[in-house]
């Protein structure tokens, strides 16, 4: 299993931006004794919202799925369905900036800056590329997730032929 969190440093941006619209409205508050409720809620609302979905960043593989994206924003992909899946270094110029990006229809990046990465292609055809601090330590346990996979179905075929053959001989006695 490999989870990794990250918490993007644009968050404080959304945060400051709170901070100074609530200090903004209290000053015109104070000193004109007028409440403007308009411009303060969806504001708020909208900055607290972003906030809240962006706040961190994650990369997680179980058993059987790997997903990656923001809190409320993600990405889960069955281990089934990854045909190939290479280490990358990842430059945000290249994807035109940071967050979710996309180069063509097929190929989506959740980018959160320059770094290392893992390019996964699917058996359908579509990309993905993300950011993840130790790709190869990442890449590894889906490895080893796929071949536990693989032995428990070898171990459960075997299973199944060896009580084939005790109830063949059982049957000759």
């Amino acid at each position: 299993m490999y989870y990794q969190k990250y918490s993007p440093w644009f968050i404080w941006i959304f945060l400051a931006l709170i901070i100074f619209n609530t200090a903004f409205h209290v000053f015109i508050f104070i000193t004109n004794g007028i409440w403007v409720w308009l411009s303060f809620l969806p504001t708020t609302i909208i900055l607290s919202l972003f906030a809240y979905v962006f706040r961190f960043y994650f990369v997680f593989s179980d058993h059987e799925q790997l997903r990656f994206g923001y809190s409320l924003w993600a990405v889960r992909i069955d281990l089934a369905d990854i045909n190939q899946i290479e280490e990358t270094t990842i430059r945000w110029i290249q994807w035109k900036g940071q967050g979710w990006r996309l180069k063509s229809l097929g190929h989506i990046g959740c980018i959160i800056g320059n770094g290392p990465g893992i390019h996964l292609i699917l058996k359908t055809g579509r990309e993905y590329t993300f950011n993840c601090d130790d790709p190869r330590a990442c890449i590894r346990a889906l490895q080893i997730e796929i071949l536990n996979d693989a032995q428990e179905i070898e171990a459960q075929e075997n299973l199944v032929a060896n009580d084939l053959k005790s109830v063949n001989t059982d049957a000759e006695k």
